[in-house]
């Protein structure tokens, strides 16, 4: 296909990305519509059914652990002071959303969760200000998030700050501190403690850890104190605002462990010994009923009136109430044209006939999915191969990619939450999305990398097994099925290329010995999640657990961390073997330096590390002119680098870009890697320029032509702390490093700038690195076509969202991801396009 043609499938694939991004995000991204201003009062006959209340969450603990006596023997024998009642979370067991439908009884909105700690409310009817309303003082103490959905303007506010991740003790001793306070002081009347030390335990040592147990027991002895604490006519209750699996996972996907907590609570309000299962959101209705204060339409709350000390006929009373509110809030959604219940009225109480989900998806919804899916298949068909071969190797083919689709089709509509065969439907999800796009991968890499004529393999003895038995077009197919479905990721195929490289030439060449080994420890370092994964599957303890060492938790950004310009010698040490490595491996230039270029570098780093905004902004002024400068030379051909400089100027202002805001750490590997890619992609025996063959081998290279620059990218990402191949969510931006925001305006600098400030570095790095790419002779397009494609992947699956919304959590995300990159690439594309071929076969002199 040539080049003119490629440029429009991109534009076409792109185009029909676009049309579920039109009819589907507006709705799924704004905040679910809700009556305000709209309650009903509570009856005249009801009176508060205690003096004040306390909740304490735990975050991140699971049920069985609160049941269970050898983590915390005080609240799993709760029932001989309180009841006890099982708590179903939503399916976005993540903190912000989890804590808001918790204390407003709303939904929690997809958009609620892609924010989660900066989660928003901006709502006035629910228990916490109704509670104000009526004069009574709320304060919160704890975790930040609580300032967000409850602004300080009107509550009081003891917020504690941990001191990182393996914080695990001291944040939770001084907000309980603060609690004790209050119940001294005795000037609250509805308190609300968050405690974050169980969500940091169980990440870094998993539940069944001896570390974590050991976090539990002192925790339930605290909490036993606090009970004793409180007075008589108090109520107080203990809850999770989500909870966690064995290997301290949750979020999405991950289960009833993540989805299923406990309420404990104790006081005049309630019975002791009862127990009930709710809905998280019926926790609001707790603080309604027990204050006496007006029902909110907006809420979908009920009432959990088995385990309230009261009689018979107020529970009935309570009951008619309740459903009042319930009726109301179904005729105003009526109203409104939104998903609803209309044959119901307050003279039959029928809580079963109340919709389970608020938002469905619509026929056009559905039929922008449709459109995606069938505009592909014309797209396939019109550029099809002029012969399509039949027999026995299209059948073999068809069959395999029939049987992945209608795996995904069963899993996602049929046993999204169930087992398969005895195995968790999570796990088969995982395998279609994760491990069968990794042998795809290897599959076309393996047959690219062994296509030299050199010694038979094992590796080469299995690929033409499978090639023997396929179609020509089943690499592309195979590749395709896999990653079309929301849990697909490619990231982790990264390890397809370590394995694919003994069949490389240059894998024996001592002619780029430093190259070599640097994009070996390169690649290594970056398949750290996986390393540490299969550890864990093999132990049962991954490498932070077995040593001890809390680096290791969080390891990638724990090493961005460290190589920050707040720790100078570290950063200067990074600088100076960075620029060392780099210089070895410019080939053609050996006799430039090396030093001064690691010496102005590191005095930017102490410059950056002074923190003054002039200081900064002098050095902004000098990354502006080395771009300008780049620019100069590549479309004036003038060469005005000087000769003993190892740095080019795009070298230097992306550098000088990356180092005070993501690190030293993030800026040598985009170097070095960039520097490996020219040494070692640039010849024929890396990869082939050009394929004469048609079929299975030019699909296969023209797939590995999109897949490198991909893997690449997430080797730059990876070493940004930003992508984590095996995580819950594979680009998650509530890791986003934003201290380097303040570079240029130290002082409340502009969102704007900040969020610039951080995205320009990660655009800059993924551009340079494709660039040198670019430079080794390769072709960017299909990258172009890759990242289109996962686009359309990602769209045609939004609908999904409003049965599933963990799945715009994922898609979301890759998205925005998938854009950037798209646009480093086009940056890319445009610098080198039209340059004079001969300027890379001066690489090679």
């Amino acid at each position: 296909m040539e080049e003119s043609s490629q440029k429009t499938v991109v534009a076409l694939v792109f185009l029909l990305a676009l049309i579920p991004v039109a009819v589907s995000i507006p709705t799924l991204f704004s905040e679910s519509p809700t009556p305000t201003g709209m309650s009903i009062a509570p009856p005249a006959d009801h009176d508060p059914l205690a003096s004040k209340m306390l909740l304490v969450i735990l975050d991140g603990v699971p049920a069985h652990v609160m049941e269970d006596p050898d983590y915390m023997p005080n609240l799993a024998a709760w029932s001989q002071n309180g009841s006890s009642l099982d708590v179903n979370t939503g399916e976005m067991t993540l903190t912000g959303p989890c804590s808001k439908e918790m204390l407003t009884g709303l939904h929690a909105s997809p958009t609620d969760a892609a924010r989660n700690w900066e989660v928003q409310y901006d709502g006035t009817d629910d228990p916490l200000n109704y509670a104000e309303d009526a004069g009574l003082e709320v304060g919160f103490t704890g975790f930040y998030v609580w300032r967000n959905l409850f602004p300080a303007a009107r509550f009081e506010h003891r917020t504690i700050y941990d001191n990182g991740f393996s914080d695990v003790y001291d944040m939770d001793n001084s907000t309980l501190a603060v609690v004790r306070e209050w119940l001294v002081d005795d000037s609250l009347d509805l308190m609300i403690a968050h405690l974050t030390g169980t969500d940091h335990a169980g990440h870094i040592w998993g539940v069944r850890s001896d570390e974590y147990r050991t976090k539990m027991n002192i925790l339930d002895e605290q909490l036993e104190e606090i009970r004793l604490l409180v007075p008589d006519d108090w109520v107080m209750m203990i809850t999770a605002d989500h909870g966690m699996t064995n290997h301290g996972g949750h979020a999405i996907s991950t289960g009833e462990d993540a989805m299923r907590v406990n309420l404990y609570a104790v006081g005049p309000a309630f019975k002791a010994g009862s127990s009930t299962t709710i809905e998280q959101r019926d926790i609001s209705a707790l603080f309604t009923v027990i204050l006496d204060l007006p029902f909110p339409v907006s809420a979908d709350a009920r009432i959990p009136v088995e385990v309230l000390a009261i009689d018979p006929e107020d529970r009935m009373m309570l009951e008619a109430w309740n459903w009042e509110a319930a009726v109301a809030r179904q005729e105003w959604l009526g109203e409104q044209g939104l998903n609803h219940e209309s044959g119901i009225s307050i003279d039959k109480v029928e809580w079963d006939r109340i919709p389970v989900n608020q938002m469905v998806a619509g026929p056009l919804d559905v039929a922008a999915s449709m459109a995606c899916l069938v505009g592909l298949a014309a797209l396939c068909w019109y550029h099809r191969i002029p012969k399509i071969e039949s027999g026995p190797r299209t059948w073999v083919s068809i069959g395999i990619i029939v049987a992945i689709w209608a795996m995904n089709n069963l899993i996602y509509f049929y046993a999204y939450d169930s087992a398969i065969l005895g195995v968790d439907s999570s796990r088969i999800r995982k395998w279609i999305g994760i491990d069968l796009a990794f042998l795809a991968s290897l599959l076309i890499l393996g047959t690219v990398f062994s296509n030299d004529g050199q010694e038979r393999r094992w590796f080469s003895y299995s690929i033409d097994w499978i090639k023997q038995r396929t179609s020509s077009w089943f690499p592309l197919a195979f590749l395709a099925i896999t990653l079309w479905q929301p849990d697909a990721r490619l990231s982790p195929s990264l390890l397809a290329l370590l394995l694919a490289l003994p069949v490389v030439r240059w894998w024996k060449s001592s002619q780029f010995k430093t190259a070599h080994w640097v994009f070996l420890s390169i690649l290594v370092f970056s398949l750290w999640s996986i390393w540490n994964y299969l550890m864990k599957k093999l132990t049962g303890m991954t490498f932070q657990q077995w040593t001890n060492i809390d680096f290791l938790y969080k390891f990638e950004l724990q090493t961005v961390h460290s190589f920050m310009i707040d720790n100078q010698i570290l950063a200067i040490v990074a600088v100076t073997v960075g620029i060392w490595l780099a210089a070895r491996m410019d080939t053609p230039h050996r006799s430039r330096k090396w030093w001064p270029d690691a010496t102005v570098l590191s005095a930017a780093v102490l410059i950056y590390s002074l923190g003054y905004s002039s200081s900064d902004r002098i050095l902004l002024l000098v990354i502006a002119f080395c771009y300008i400068a780049a620019l100069f030379e590549r479309f004036r051909g003038v060469v005005l680098r000087p000769s003993l400089t190892t740095l080019s100027f795009a070298e230097w202002g992306t550098l000088l870009l990356i180092i005070p805001t993501w690190g030293a750490w993030a800026a040598m590997v985009t170097l070095l890697l960039s520097r490996c890619i020219v040494s070692l992609f640039r010849g024929e025996e890396s990869l082939p320029s050009r394929c004469d063959d048609s079929g299975w081998s030019a699909d296969c290279h023209y797939l590995a032509n999109a897949l490198l620059p991909f893997f690449f990218c997430c080797i730059v990402w990876i070493n940004f702390g930003q992508l984590t191949m095996v995580g819950l969510v594979e680009f998650n931006p509530s890791k986003w490093i934003v201290s380097g925001g303040f570079i240029g305006a130290r002082v409340a600098p502009p969102v704007g700038w900040m969020a610039f400030i951080t995205i320009a570095p990660t655009i800059a790095a993924v551009s340079t690195v494709l660039n040198s790419w670019m430079r080794t002779g390769r072709p960017l397009m299909p990258l172009f076509l890759l990242l289109s494609y996962l686009l359309l992947v990602s769209m045609s699956h939004v609908w999904i969202s409003f049965m599933r919304p963990q799945v715009l959590i994922m898609v979301a995300f890759s998205s925005i991801v998938a854009l950037f990159w798209y646009l480093a690439a086009f940056i890319s594309y445009t610098m080198s396009k039209d340059r004079d071929p001969s300027s890379v076969l001066k690489l090679q002199s």
